[in-house]
């Protein structure tokens, strides 16, 4: 077994854990998830154009973020499938083993060819239909968000009746944030850790002098999806921390300490409280231990250099 088999069946396990994991999760809290549906489909904020047009914008960004998504992971699938029959030296496009003789085009021959890409088909449409989930659930996230910063923004006076339904608003969101916190927590760790594995393990695949023009690209036709996955939720999670970030400065921007009235002090100390919920960021995270912004971004290609550089030293001292 060369060292590509080896790194593709690396890929093949890592995407199959997630997978599995994703699914045993929306499973086992499927009562969590249809509780967030509800939420994304319960009517949210002001019923006017700006908040109509908001949640529009993140409906078209789903539909427009979902084809590209359709489109990455059939090219992805087609590179895995294709590479082996027309480039290596196995009939078969994964590496495998059946109980039963596979010569080519043998009746054995077929049967393990329609399994193998049944398998794989099945595999990257289970990715693609989690990749898509999470998206629209992230961007719903992030709209719900900025209609609340906008309708904070359009208070004239701090009042009794103008601040109670950004209250209960701002209760929504962050119910919306934990319950999807919980779901993904342990898939975004997985997703980090996968993404650091393999890259640093194909790029030194990669600068090794023994490495070939056809197994480079090979390489990096498994890379580039999954690297692909990890680039997206990060951005994602970004745009939920900017959003949240925003909000707090909308509510700085209330002007509720200059308001003066029957029951303003008590809604003063709502807005007091809201102040100190939105101090704490939205922040995605795996398990507490990986963040999924433009930093965890950079923290997982960091830890993926680190490895690098060891398996780098490790090859110079044979």
């Amino acid at each position: 077994m060369d060292a590509v088999t080896t790194v593709e069946i690396i890929h093949w396990i890592c995407v199959c854990t997630s997978d599995w994991l994703c699914s045993v999760t929306l499973i086992l809290k499927s009562g969590r998830l249809l509780e967030l549906a509800g939420l994304v489909a319960a009517p949210f904020g002001p019923d006017d154009e700006a908040s109509r047009s908001v949640i529009a914008r993140a409906d078209r960004t789903v539909a427009g973020l979902s084809k590209k998504i359709t489109v990455l992971v059939f090219v992805a699938l087609a590179a895995a499938l294709l590479k082996e029959p027309l480039f290596g030296t196995r009939k078969l496009p994964l590496y495998g083993w059946f109980p039963f003789p596979v010569t080519d085009w043998s009746q054995g021959y077929w049967v393990a060819l329609i399994f193998q890409v049944s398998f794989a088909l099945n595999i990257c449409l289970c990715e693609c239909a989690h990749m898509v989930i999470f998206v629209a659930f992230g961007l719903h996230l992030a709209a719900r968000v900025r209609i609340l910063r906008m309708s904070l923004r359009r208070l004239d006076q701090v009042t009794p009746q103008s601040i109670t339904p950004c209250i209960e608003q701002h209760l929504a969101v962050l119910r919306y944030f934990d319950i999807f916190q919980e779901i993904y927590s342990y898939v975004l760790l997985t997703t980090a850790l996968a993404s650091a594995l393999k890259s640093c393990t194909i790029g030194y695949l990669v600068t090794d002098p023994k490495t070939t023009s056809a197994t480079t690209l090979s390489l990096i036709a498994i890379l580039v999806p999954e690297m692909s996955t990890a680039v997206l939720y990060c951005w994602l999670g970004q745009i939920i921390t900017d959003e949240g970030e925003k909000l707090r400065e909308a509510v700085y921007g209330t002007m509720w300490y200059q308001q003066t009235g029957d029951g303003v002090s008590f809604k003063k100390t709502e807005i007091m409280m809201m102040q100190l919920r939105c101090a704490a960021p939205l922040t995605l995270s795996g398990r507490g231990l990986q963040n999924f912004s433009r930093e965890g971004l950079a923290e997982i290609l960091a830890l993926s250099y680190s490895y690098f550089n060891m398996l780098t030293a490790l090859r110079a001292k044979k």
